[in-house]
């Protein structure tokens, strides 16, 4: 990893400064809201930190499991969930194993590979600051296809702030699917995650607002108070994906919600 970290602040750069900017103009447009808007909330101030947006990288690699231990977790690696930022990128890959579930019909459905692409995710505080216009992505890992089976599923990740691109495709050395390089970009960490803070003439239009259970709080008090219901037994001790109902400041920690469930 050490030697690939020029790379990797060069990958993360250019996905916080070039990616995301020409996204938050995207999102400008579509909410209504002055050029520039989403762009300031994701600024990055030098030497600033309390200041700056940012994000944080991850690197994951999945060793194929013996068969008993597929059956014990239903074939699942990683179970459904949402992330806790503003945007997920990851790097297509052509091993089969990331699934999203239907808004429509509750069905999971796989994530195709597509070469040189980015898999972008909606995150939750995107659906907080839009009042839900835009919905937090339910995505997990699955054991892949058969013909895929055997094979680990490698991805790599750094600290805050930047991420790098590694060669796609299989390594007969490590016996894996590289990529998934993983960046979630976050807000600047006092940004108010309410609709109230766009004050967007489309939402105000559709009569979106924040709504009445959900209480105030902050990008990065979202996003800390969420981490720390990682693998706690009172959330997750359930049989399948779905996790036992958890609110954050009167906002459900896993936005199934949005399943009508």
């Amino acid at each position: 990893v050490r030697q690939h970290l020029p790379e990797v602040v060069d990958y993360i750069s250019y996905l916080h400064y070039d990616v995301i900017r020409k996204l938050s103009s995207l999102f400008d447009i579509i909410l209504e809201v002055p050029e520039g808007t989403f762009w300031s909330l994701c600024k990055v101030t030098p030497d600033v930190p309390d200041d700056s947006a940012g994000g944080f990288a991850r690197a994951m690699l999945y060793n194929p499991m013996p068969e008993e231990d597929e059956k014990k977790t239903a074939n699942t690696w990683l179970r459904g969930h949402s992330d806790a930022s503003f945007l997920t990128f990851i790097t297509s890959q052509p091993m089969a194993s990331l699934q999203v579930r239907d808004y429509k019909d509750g069905q999971w459905k796989w994530v195709g590979y597509r070469e040189n692409a980015l898999v972008v995710n909606v995150a939750d505080c995107l659906e907080f600051l839009s009042g839900s216009y835009f919905k937090s992505t339910i995505h997990r890992v699955v054991s892949p296809p058969d013909d895929q089976k055997g094979h680990r599923r490698l991805g790599f990740s750094e600290s805050r702030d930047s991420l790098s691109c590694f060669v796609c495709g299989f390594d007969e050395l490590t016996n894996a699917y590289s990529i998934p390089l993983i960046y979630f970009s976050a807000f600047k960490p006092h940004v108010v995650v309410d609709p109230s803070t766009l004050k967007s003439p489309k939402l105000d239009r559709l009569g979106i607002t924040k709504p009445a259970s959900w209480d105030r709080i902050t990008a990065r008090e979202w996003e800390d108070r969420k981490v720390k219901t990682f693998g706690k037994k009172a959330i997750n001790a359930n049989e399948g994906d779905e996790p036992i109902p958890f609110y954050i400041n009167g906002r459900a920690a896993e936005r199934w919600h949005q399943l009508g469930k």
